[in-house]
């Protein structure tokens, strides 16, 4: 009996040694990991002193939890960061989900959906649709949609105006892709432009009224001026006559300006107009060149014609030759003395191409995406005081997408510069 009670004792013991030793230590960690589940990132389990395995354990775990406070901290501050930078920006910004489900938006975006009349709540297409209700041309709209729908990494961006409010927007959409390239979202943008729009309107009606104040005295001035040189006032001497031709250059070089303006101006409010007919594109590119025969020689450039013999578009036969002449003119003009200038016209299946290539100074590859801006003059150009205005590129842009067509230009700075022009034979459709 005595050993009986002895082997209870020792299996009690034994028993006591391992609820402590080994089952205590386990239940406090599994305690401190419900916690910190929970959101207490203060949980810890009791370390004990010892080498066993329990002890070993409980020493991880709390180096884990106190491993991932700091990490949850670090993220938690690169969060608040990231919202206060956001919620700085001058544009709204909203992140959705792959269903379009509001993920953030910044305080920007918040006040526009306000100000738009968008309650909260909603997906993020059901308050594009709504938004789209608010401007001129709703089912406009309806082919981005289908776009997006169609390819979710699609990018699209779009300028709009809501006239019950009198202001303008930009907005703009693109996928965002995870750590491993799959698409987890998409972010959307949409930044007020009504200052900028009010102010470019201003400009183009500031420009609009003062080349139409200058085109009356400008044609009263060449009028004139050729009756003069007609000996209508009394013959000229040939110093008189000389004197009077640089004063014609230049009236008519002020001219071509206010008309440059002036055709600016049309095109964005009303777009061109175009008073279409049969052109013999052959035709008018040999006019152009023989127009600029003079320019040419005085600078020793060779000026090369290969135009297909019949080439026939159908469009506007003034705009093509504005266009034109600009992009010869442009060719001497950049082109040092002694260089030469291939012009060339032909059909490729339903398309006639223009193409003019020079030797001339060339275009910086970084600025060759804003040739065709409005005013914009690139460096080479300033460097070699080449003078201009910057408009001639932008008005034949405007002539060549009038007719369906467009502009493309390849350059290298110092090695010459080729401009292509394609156009539907069939005319703008």
């Amino acid at each position: 009996l005595g050993g009986l009670v002895g082997t209870v004792l020792l299996v009690f013991l034994f028993a006591a040694y391992l609820v402590r030793s080994a089952i205590e230590p386990v239940e406090d960690v599994a305690r401190a990991a419900r916690r910190l589940r929970e959101g207490d990132r203060t949980a810890r389990a009791k370390e004990r002193a010892g080498t066993d395995e329990a002890s070993e354990l409980t020493r991880d775990f709390n180096t884990m939890a106190a491993t991932l406070a700091r990490t949850l901290e670090d993220v938690g501050r690169q969060r608040s960061e990231l919202e206060a930078v956001l919620d700085s920006a001058g544009e709204g910004i909203t992140m959705t989900d792959p269903d379009g489900e509001l993920v953030f938006s910044n305080e920007r975006m918040e006040t526009l959906w306000l100000e738009l009349g968008m309650h909260s709540g909603g997906s993020i297409w059901e308050r594009v649709a709504r938004l789209a209700q608010l401007t001129p041309d709703p089912e406009s709209y309806g082919p981005a949609f289908a776009a997006i729908a169609a390819d979710p990494e699609a990018v699209l961006e779009d300028d709009f105006d809501v006239p019950s409010l009198q202001r303008s927007f930009h907005g703009y959409t693109a996928p965002v892709r995870g750590p491993y390239g799959f698409v987890i979202g998409r972010v959307f943008s949409l930044r007020e432009t009504t200052t900028e729009r009010a102010a470019e309107q201003a400009k183009e009606q500031f420009l609009a009224t003062v080349s139409h104040e200058l085109r009356t005295p400008l044609t009263s001035i060449r009028g004139y001026l050729e009756l003069v040189r007609d000996g209508e006032a009394g013959e000229l001497t040939r110093e008189q006559d000389r004197f009077l031709e640089i004063v014609d250059r230049s009236a008519r070089n002020l001219h071509t300006l206010v008309d440059d303006l002036l055709t600016l101006g049309r095109s964005a409010t009303a777009g061109l107009e175009l008073e279409l007919d049969e052109v013999e594109l052959d035709e008018l590119v040999s006019e152009c060149v023989e127009s600029a025969g003079t320019e040419a020689a005085e600078k020793r450039i060779a000026v090369r014609l290969d135009a297909e013999p019949g080439l026939r578009v159908r469009g506007d036969r003034r705009r093509l030759g504005q266009l034109a002449t600009n992009l010869v003119g442009n060719a001497i003009k950049f082109t040092p003395m002694g260089g030469s200038v291939d012009v060339s016209a032909h059909r490729d299946g339903g398309v006639a191409s223009l193409e003019v290539s020079d030797t001339g100074i060339g275009i910086p590859a970084a600025e060759q995406e804003r040739l065709f801006e409005r005013f914009f003059r690139a460096s080479s150009a300033a460097a070699a005081q080449v003078p201009g205005t910057g408009l001639g590129l932008a008005i034949s842009k405007e002539i060549a997408e009038a007719h369906g067509g467009t502009i493309t230009v390849r350059s290298a700075e110092g090695a010459g510069t080729t401009f292509r022009v394609e156009l539907p034979v069939g005319g703008p459709q």
